[in-house]
């Protein structure tokens, strides 16, 4: 049985990321936006002015038609290879921010996640190359969520030095 106090919105042609946003704008907050999902949760005393909501969402169906519809990174995937230190001595290394323009051949100090899809385009303790490079600078101008902890990915990343 489905729950009645759970909305899904679901699309295979809209970045429902963007949608959000508009959403936002308009002081409405899903509870959770993946893939091609949205989910929106209603609290138990239902009423209908509580559900104007999905009147806002009608009514902008201009906005939506001019979002941008891709979703994922559509580079070709790279080549998996082994690490080439180990974890164990990438222990002592020291980590160092440095532009992109730097950044090929140097070993990542951080794992970099972009959502969706939800793997790692690059390893801790990887090698970086263009493929790495040019993968996250197209996340970013899609405005997709990358978990990575480091300093300022969107103009470089950390490395690590021995």
């Amino acid at each position: 049985m489905d729950d009645p106090l759970k909305v899904i919105v679901s699309s295979n042609e809209y970045n429902l990321h963007h949608f959000e946003g508009i959403l936002n704008h308009h002081h409405i907050f899903p509870e959770m936006v993946e893939n091609n999902q949205m989910l929106f949760m209603a609290g138990l005393d239902l009423n209908p002015i509580q559900l104007d909501w999905i009147d806002q969402i009608k009514n902008r169906e201009n906005n939506i038609r001019k979002l941008d519809k891709r979703d994922t990174i559509t580079l070709e995937q790279a080549t998996i290879k082994s690490l080439d230190y180990s974890y164990n001595e990438l222990k002592s290394f020291k980590a160092k921010w440095v532009d992109w323009e730097r950044a090929a051949g140097e070993i990542a100090a951080q794992a970099v996640i972009p959502y969706p899809p939800g793997v790692p385009l690059l390893l801790k303790g990887e090698r970086i190359n263009q493929y790495h490079i040019a993968a996250i600078k197209q996340a970013f101008s899609r405005g997709q969520y990358i978990q990575y902890s480091g300093k300022d990915l969107s103009k470089g990343i950390e490395i690590l030095l021995k």
